[in-house]
């Protein structure tokens, strides 16, 4: 079959507004029935037929998909090309609109426009099943937005209980004598899922609780070796490369959290009496 490429008169949805320009249409001919669409869209498998009217103006009502290139090469594929053949040839778009309206379905932009000027008596009831599935379709979205909210409320407020739950065990186990496991809190800072979860390694969120200094060297070793400590008999326990022993500089910072620990657990039972 020969194709023929030519600048017509379209009628498209870009962005979901309907606009009229010249574009290049690729059209074949196939037994009495022209096959068209648009030459832009010949880059994928699947292209929207393109319907012309009685002013040889172009529509792209998104109706109807077919492959271009097989109506080139019909006898490759036959059976597809008289099937879309019959389909086409017997289609009633009244009919089609008619029965899009019953069934309360999405119109474009596009379509409402075809349809007022070729079924000016169907305009009003497609524009009403138009509005009434972007109607359901916004109260879907904000229920699904309300869902989505309060999964992320539940979620940080399970996140932030645990949270608060293992702080306050750590400090217990520290005043009881416990070796404490190196391990990192995880939790959403000032209440704010939108911020994302933080992660922060449990002895250095006591420091910064606290508001002590530790040096960035320091707080590599804590990060990236501390495997454990007892804050009581002062046991470090660490990955070993080149050190030997731990950093005297943490048994510093060690016992100032100690202290702190100790004075706010003290000050916690002074106000439980």
């Amino acid at each position: 079959m020969s194709e023929i490429n030519k600048i017509e008169n379209v009628w498209f949805i870009d962005r979901n507004e309907l606009k009229n320009s010249n574009k290049i249409v690729s059209k074949v001919c196939y037994k009495d029935l022209e096959i068209a669409v648009l030459k832009e869209d010949r880059n994928g498998d699947i292209q929207d037929f393109l319907f012309k009217d009685k002013d040889n103006n172009y529509w792209s009502l998104k109706l109807l998909a077919i492959n271009f290139d097989k109506f080139l090469n019909p006898i490759n594929d036959l059976a597809y090309c008289n099937q879309y053949y019959n389909h086409i040839s017997g289609l009633d778009l009244g009919y089609v609109f008619q029965k899009k309206i019953e069934k309360g379905l999405y119109f474009n932009k596009c379509e409402l426009s075809y349809i007022a000027k070729y079924f000016p008596e169907k305009y009003e009831l497609a524009l009403k099943s138009r509005e009434m599935i972007i109607e359901r379709n916004r109260n879907e979205e904000k229920l699904q937005e309300e869902e989505l909210k309060l999964k992320k409320e539940l979620e940080l407020k399970n996140t932030n209980k645990e949270f608060k739950n293992s702080l306050s065990k750590l400090k217990h186990d520290i005043m009881r004598g416990e070796t404490i496991n190196s391990f990192d809190f995880k939790f959403y800072k000032d209440n704010n899922y939108d911020n994302g979860i933080t992660t922060q390694n449990c002895f250095l969120y006591l420091a910064k609780q606290y508001g002590l200094q530790i040096p960035l060297a320091t707080q590599g070793f804590i990060n990236n070796r501390l495997v454990k400590y007892n804050f009581k008999n002062k046991s470090c326990y660490f990955n070993s490369q080149n050190n030997k022993r731990c950093s005297n500089l943490i048994f510093d910072c060690f016992d100032k959290i100690y202290e702190c620990v100790k004075k706010e657990l003290n000050k916690e039972k002074k106000l439980e009496r």
